[in-house]
């Protein structure tokens, strides 16, 4: 891959790499923004968000909450952050983050698919369904909440919602492995 505009910015470069999965790329020239303007919310974020993509969640988190420190309305780094979290195991954490992302933005249907997930992982799956719910309320073509949703409702053994609900991921994604095979598990299980 030829390199990304000279003229851009480091921030701009960076997003670049970054959308062409070139990791280790984006980090250095988002630390190399950091050392000019360390007080960029945008920059900690887009920090944090290759350093989830690498798995290396508690530095993630370090730099959300630097983008937090500076913008401490700034949704999508609270839902990140709550991403993070959960991808070490500090559920409570991550379902604080993700409510702090919904009270800043309710519309905001990314958080509200994460609290389920949160929700999910802590075997409160009614709360789960409800947010999940919300979530399609925002998005309805969000297929990624509708499996959810799905998995929520296999999970208490409400099955025919279940499969309704991976039957409208996959009307909207065809190619969406994960809600085929749900659905044929739930199917093998009637």
């Amino acid at each position: 891959m030829e390199d990304i505009g000279e003229g851009t910015s480091h921030l701009n470069q960076g997003d670049e790499y970054y959308r062409h999965g070139r990791y280790d790329e984006a980090l250095a020239l988002f630390e190399k923004e950091l050392k000019i303007d360390h007080n960029n919310s945008a920059v900690w974020f887009s920090h944090g968000t290759v350093l989830s993509r690498l798995h290396r969640y508690n530095e993630a988190i370090v730099s959300f909450d630097k983008a937090l420190k500076i913008n401490p309305n700034f949704s999508e780094a609270w839902e990140h952050r709550g991403i993070a979290l959960f991808n070490i195991g500090r559920y409570e954490e991550a379902l604080a983050s993700n409510d702090k992302a919904i009270m800043i933005h309710p519309g905001y249907a990314g958080a509200w698919n994460g609290r389920g997930t949160v929700l999910f992982k802590l075997r409160r799956y009614d709360e789960a369904i409800v947010s999940y719910d919300f979530a399609l309320r925002i998005n309805p073509d969000m297929y990624q909440a509708w499996n959810n949703r799905g998995v929520a409702l296999a999970e208490i053994e409400r099955y025919k919602e279940a499969i309704e609900s991976y039957e409208k991921a996959l009307n909207i994604n065809p190619d969406y492995t994960e809600a085929r095979h749900n659905l044929e598990r739930v199917l093998k299980q009637q």
